[in-house]
């Protein structure tokens, strides 16, 4: 008997046993999560990041022929040495065939309730059938200070990869 043979069997036994438990297997739905860093405000001392002022735009592209819903939230990133930070409420966002939409600051906000105040950094959280990946690209700017120098000082500019994910 050579080894795979002795496995075969061993693997049918396990699943006639899960179902005589009266366990149901159920399907797993694949999602491509696609997770953008957002900084958003002022930061008047150095901690997470340098004293400065941060605005973020997250651009989510559908490629697609068809009509594509994904699902986003937010999630605020704290220090190891407090408690984690808020996660937002999941909402829909459809998107048309090769539609576009930028997410941005004011955006990311009102997805807490109440909205999110002060200086904030964390996730852009986009979850979308695995079938339909987005084109996601994020933008971070910043400055020396609000208001004072309106010029750009930085900006960074990359493209957000996804991830395979199991939904709950």
């Amino acid at each position: 008997m050579t080894l795979k043979s002795r496995w075969i069997p061993v693997a049918g036994i396990a699943l006639a046993v899960l179902g005589s438990q009266g366990m149901e297997v159920q399907a797993q739905t694949t999602l491509l999560s696609y997770a953008a860093k957002f900084a958003c405000g002022s930061r008047g001392v150095d901690s997470s990041v340098v004293v400065g002022f941060y605005e973020t735009s997250v651009n989510l592209h559908n490629p697609h022929f068809r009509q594509v819903t994904a699902q986003k939230k937010a999630v605020i990133a704290r220090p190891q040495s407090v408690p984690p930070g808020p996660i937002s409420k999941l909402v829909e966002e459809p998107f048309q065939p090769d539609g576009a939409v930028g997410v941005n600051c004011k955006d990311i906000r009102a997805l807490f309730s109440p909205a999110a105040t002060g200086f904030i950094e964390g996730f852009l959280v986009v979850y979308v059938p695995h079938e339909t990946p987005l084109d996601v690209t994020d933008v971070i700017t910043a400055r020396h200070r609000a208001g004072t120098d309106p010029d750009v000082e930085s900006i960074n500019v990359y493209e957000v990869h996804p991830q395979q994910v199991i939904a709950p």
